[in-house]
């Protein structure tokens, strides 16, 4: 099977997914990268960051929050919106409250962040401490409401667990304990002048960040399908057929979008050190078409959509995954050929029809691993030009 990118910035990998129903699917995943230039100037294509196999976190897996997740799932009905960000303080002059977020067209969200507090021993069980100045505050769940806080059943020690966010902190006891001084509670808080500074150990309160929620996090973990013993007996090892879709997205509800087309405003705030506001406009995806060629010369051709949105600006850049899928039923043993992006069609039409392909493009895909594109193949051009 040949897999064929008419991208030099664009890379992409294939697996075979399984959907609920038990069909296979050919999935190609395809990556590129942006670099976030000067205020209002264009992004710069750059070399794509590479495709994750596997997911992210902070620290250790199931000990710290997820960053992103492995970018082969079969399908996102949205478009997940995901930061590996830092919120700074304006001209690195410490404070004690910010607020950080970002804006794309209409939608938006933003983060109250407050510096480091703590319980303190008071008259009566605990109270917050004042916040701390800070500059920097990473912006993942780790420093949202959260955790897993002990109780006693009998001589038993248990704990319960804050299943919206188990690596957060501040989800402490049940009661104003006043050996919960010293322990911390959450720097980022919802950006709702409804919703006031967590100020009491027994108070139930909205876990908020702008990084990606696991799997087994709730609400995710709702939409992952009933594996009772019926599904064990019945139907494994396919999805159970209560499995939704909704479980692919590894943002939370609130950073979904419809598929983005390219041309949305987007704008970053105080995500950028010394830069307080930073706005751009997002390239051009809704143009990267997905052809098929299967073993018995049937071609096939889809849009891949843009389901993944990745800003990481301390690095200065933000990355797009596109998705796109083609049902088979014999794995990658039915695919002859991929061609993603807008391949020479000279050397598409030529594998459609058994040959071995334009030929100026087999020396440059075989040097490159890449098929030039209709605009850099030679052979392309000077039959426009005879034209």
């Amino acid at each position: 099977m040949e897999l064929a990118i008419g991208s030099k910035y664009a890379i992409a990998d294939i697996t075979v997914a399984v959907d609920k129903t038990g069909q296979e699917h050919l999935l190609v995943v395809i990556k590129q990268t942006w670099q976030i230039g000067a205020n209002g100037k264009p992004p710069r294509p750059a070399k794509a960051v590479p495709l994750e196999y596997a997911d992210l976190h902070v620290g250790e897996p199931g000990e710290s929050p997820p960053l992103y997740e492995c970018d082969f799932v079969l399908k996102k009905n949205r478009c997940d919106v995901l930061f590996n960000a830092t919120a700074y303080a304006p001209d690195d002059k410490p404070l004690t409250h910010l607020a950080a977020g970002y804006r794309i067209d209409a939608h938006q969200k933003a983060v109250r962040i407050v510096g480091p507090r703590f319980w303190k021993k008071a008259l009566v069980g605990v109270q917050a401490t004042d916040p701390k100045p800070f500059t920097t505050m990473p912006l993942h769940y780790g420093l949202a409401f959260g955790g897993v806080r002990p109780r006693k059943k009998g001589n038993q020690e248990l704990f319960d667990t804050y299943e919206q966010n188990p690596v957060g902190t501040g989800y402490t006891a049940t009661q104003s304990d006043p050996e919960l001084a010293g322990m911390p509670l959450p720097c980022l808080e919802p950006f709702d002048p409804k919703i006031k500074l967590l100020s009491s150990p027994t108070e139930a309160y909205p876990a908020v960040a702008l990084s990606a929620v696991a799997r087994h996090w709730l609400p995710r973990r709702q939409y992952s399908g009933t594996y009772d013993a019926k599904w064990k007996r019945d139907v494994f090892p396919f999805l159970p057929e209560d499995f939704d879709e909704r479980y692919n997205q590894a943002a939370p509800e609130d950073q979904q979008i419809p598929y983005p087309q390219g041309g949305e405003q987007v704008t970053l705030m105080n995500m950028m050190r010394g830069r307080r506001e930073v706005s751009f406009k997002l390239p051009k995806l809704n143009n990267m078409p997905v052809r098929v060629l299967l073993t018995n010369y049937t071609a096939k051709q889809v849009q891949a959509v843009a389901d993944t949105l990745y800003f990481e600006p301390d690095e200065e850049r933000f990355s797009v995954v596109w998705r796109a899928s083609v049902p088979v039923k014999r794995g990658t043993k039915e695919v002859k050929a991929i061609a993603i992006a807008g391949v020479c069609k000279n050397w598409w039409e030529a594998k459609i029809n058994g040959a071995a392909g334009c030929t100026n493009c087999a020396k440059k895909h075989a040097a490159n691993g890449t098929a030039p594109s209709d605009d850099e193949c030679e052979e392309t051009q000077s039959q426009k030009d005879i034209a």
